[in-house]
């Protein structure tokens, strides 16, 4: 009698324990799906967003480069070549007053 009621209380709790692991692997399912679709997100995100900034992005980075070597031969080398110049000047003028000084 008292293996008898052991059985039934132990098939009762085999039950319950199946019950349990059906509604965890339901929830995990569903989980899963809401993963998959916010990951979906992501790269939707991604694709329609962060590549078009990126791009932007790079083409700033190229214009600002290309900037930067029109200034270079704009400015600043005719800049360094008048400084040249005034060196060139101020030395010779330098040899020539040291040499009449002799």
């Amino acid at each position: 009698m008292i293996v008898g009621t052991l059985l039934v209380q132990l098939s009762q709790i085999r039950d319950l324990m199946l019950i349990i692991l059906a509604l965890q692997s339901f929830v995990v399912g569903i989980l899963l799906v809401l993963v998959l679709w916010q990951t979906w997100k992501l790269i939707k995100l991604l694709r329609q967003e962060v590549i078009p900034l990126l791009d932007t992005t790079k083409e700033s980075v190229e214009q600002v480069s290309n900037t930067t070597v029109f200034v270079g031969r704009s400015v600043a080398a005719p800049f360094v070549r008048l400084q040249a110049w005034a060196a060139g000047i101020r030395e010779a003028l330098r040899a020539a007053r040291s040499q009449t000084d002799v």
